[in-house]
């Protein structure tokens, strides 16, 4: 069974599974490897699984799924990483297995066998990793250079958070399994992908292999070391974030304060980002005292700063103390680690923890008075999806570009669907009278936003038709406004609300001026 946990027992030298690499060999071989695995897809493993899938089983539940099928035997070999009877797959796919030194025998009782490796289908690809544990359940130390599985959800909110849009040149860094690579090479025409051990070379390579793919180069070395001299249009990471002090493997190891591959990333980007390039990161930093994440990403890009506008998706924040609650109860966090993380967070001065995504956009050379660099951070909400965190940067470049108040003043927005009004209200004088009002939304950014009541007005009747100023002329002709606002102020406003979700604006239709 893949499982990857905070592992103390002593190490099993009865299967020392972690000494075996497959080595998939010819272009024949490979492609009776694919119609082998052919029906091997998660919703088969899913159904073979129930109604163990939405829990941890133990490798005595695994086993105790009955083998029906060579399918059922391939998903027990690759997917529970248990013992599996040689006869219950035909002798040609037994000897296929072998020659890609996908299966090994030592140490296993007679007439079974068992995987090198783990093959998990994510995506729609198949990816080679390391197993979690001896497969008759024992579990030891990893090697420190072990392929972790990418099929958490940490994982997988970082593969949405890759765009599906075509693009010439795809670098991902620390690609591990080489899942991000396999599923860039659907939208872009070369990929590189580089990781600081050989072990995950070697299984990306395989991943790419499996996949059939000829686009991807995967490379060993750290950050962008093997890639030196060249440049990307898109960048993306998923960063360690374990400080080195308390890390046992590379894929978690993120320096002494869980930053420094992420910084590495991040300072590199001026030489290997394109201009109209972007970067992705989903990682898990800190807000500290003085600096917030975005502040600090904008330090580390350093003289170049000024060139890229950043957009930072929030999905958690939480102080140092809940953050080693929740990752303690789940063990990914042992007990015997809190002080270590408790004296890195007073040395760093934490103030919370953050879970986030990030996307960077290099400014084009040739867009001249775009104006000032954008950074925007907002709290993901429900519905939120990737392209939400993308529109946003387009749209705080849009509306802090030239020209921007003459746009949004014709601009039509719109009332988002989540939105509402909130008032809060007191009794006086035998009635209730509205003491606050607050606009508030769900998603996909979760905000709250304290308004007058003109306000609330205009923001009632957008339903884009009427421009943003046919709305303040109505406001102000009508006396409902008790001050006058210029067209700049009003436009901030418009900008501000659309940023925290309240009201909807199509980016393309006012660059394009078709809102006018």
């Amino acid at each position: 069974m893949v499982c990857f946990g905070d592992m103390a027992t002593a190490a099993s030298e009865t299967f020392p599974w972690h000494r075996h690499l497959p080595q998939f060999g010819t272009e024949e071989d490979l492609r009776a490897l694919r119609a082998v695995l052919a029906g091997y897809t998660l919703a088969v493993i899913c159904r073979r699984l129930d109604p163990l899938v939405f829990s941890m089983p133990s490798a005595e539940e695994l086993a105790a799924i009955p083998v029906r099928s060579p399918l059922d035997a391939l998903i027990r070999l690759f997917h529970d990483c248990c013992f599996t009877s040689e006869d219950a797959l035909p002798p040609n796919v037994v000897a296929l297995l072998d020659r890609q030194g996908l299966i090994a025998r030592d140490g296993a009782p007679e007439g079974t066998i068992y995987s090198t490796a783990a093959i998990l289908p994510v995506e729609g690809a198949l990816t080679v990793c390391d197993r979690g544990g001896a497969p008759d359940g024992s579990q030891g130390p990893l090697p420190p250079d072990v392929v972790y599985p990418p099929i958490y959800q940490t994982t997988r909110r970082y593969l949405e958070a890759l765009p599906s849009t075509p693009c010439e040149a795809l670098l991902e860094i620390g690609t591990g399994t080489g899942i991000g690579a396999i599923l860039g090479a659907r939208h872009a025409r070369q990929v590189w992908a580089t990781d600081l051990t050989a072990r995950s070379v070697h299984f990306a390579r395989l991943g790419c292999r499996l996949a059939g793919l000829d686009n991807v180069t995967v490379l060993q070395g750290d950050l962008y070391s093997p890639v030196e001299g060249l440049t990307f249009d898109r960048i993306a990471i998923h960063p360690p974030w374990v400080p080195a002090t308390q890390s046992k493997y590379v894929f978690g190891d993120g320096g002494a304060d869980g930053e420094a591959i992420l910084r590495g990333a991040i300072e590199g980007l001026p030489r290997f980002l394109r201009p109209g390039g972007r970067f992705y990161a989903v990682m898990l930093a800190s807000d500290r005292e003085g600096e917030t994440v975005e502040q600090r990403v904008r330090r580390w890009l350093g003289a170049a700063e000024g060139q890229f506008d950043l957009a930072l998706a929030v999905y958690t924040r939480n102080s140092p103390a809940e953050f080693l609650v929740q990752n303690v109860e789940r063990g990914s966090i042992g007990e015997g680690s809190i002080g270590s993380w408790m004296e890195m967070w007073k040395a760093t001065r934490t103030e919370a923890v953050v879970y986030a995504a990030l996307i960077a956009k290099r400014r084009r050379d040739q867009d001249p008075g775009e104006g000032e660099a954008v950074t925007v951070r907002v709290q993901a909400g429900s519905d939120y999806g990737p392209h939400h965190l993308e529109e946003l940067l387009d749209w705080e470049a849009l509306a802090g570009g030239p020209g921007a108040t003459e746009r949004l003043m014709a601009s039509r927005p719109a009332v988002a669907p989540q939105c509402l009004l909130k008032t809060l209200g007191r009794a006086r004088q035998g009635r209730f009278a509205a003491e606050q009002l607050t606009l508030e939304c769900a998603g996909p950014f979760r905000s709250s936003f304290s308004c007058e009541d003109w306000l609330a007005q205009i923001v009632g009747r957008c339903d884009g038709v009427q421009t943003w100023r046919e709305h303040f002329d109505w406001a102000q002709n009508g006396g409902l406004m008790p001050y006058f606002l210029s067209d700049g102020e009003c436009t901030r406003l418009l900008a501000s609300l659309v940023r925290q979700s309240l009201l909807t604006c199509r980016t393309a239709d006012v660059a394009s001026g078709e809102s006018a």
